[in-house]
């Protein structure tokens, strides 16, 4: 069994089918190699993972995906403190009135509601 199968696995079942996976998935991958490296994990277990169409989860997959979620769902926050806590935003200085325009501008269209 491949972990990056298990992965792909993951994804597809936690975003119900492989073409929302792919526009939500952390990593750049088209559908027939997503495809074809699913179809290898079930040659591999010897069990059908899902239907295709509608897509929905058999037994088996129910299975694994129990059994990959705890891992593959915790992968972010991991990547997140092993890098030391360092997050991906933007910081931009600006003096203080700088800063305070465009907290107002920023804020205006949520006090006027």
């Amino acid at each position: 069994m491949n972990i990056h199968h298990l992965e792909l696995f993951y994804h597809v079942a936690k975003h119900e089918g492989i073409t929302a996976a792919i526009h939500k998935m952390p990593f750049g991958i088209q559908q027939p190699a997503i495809s074809g490296q699913l179809l290898q994990l079930e040659r591999d277990l010897g069990v059908k993972l899902f239907s295709r169409r509608p897509f929905a989860l058999t037994p088996a997959g129910e299975e694994l995906y129990d059994f990959v979620h705890p891992f593959c769902s915790r992968m972010g926050q991991v990547e997140a403190r092993l890098r030391g806590g360092e997050s991906r935003h933007l910081r931009i200085a600006a003096s203080a009135s700088v800063l305070r325009h465009i907290v107002q501008v920023t804020a205006q269209p949520v006090l006027a509601k």
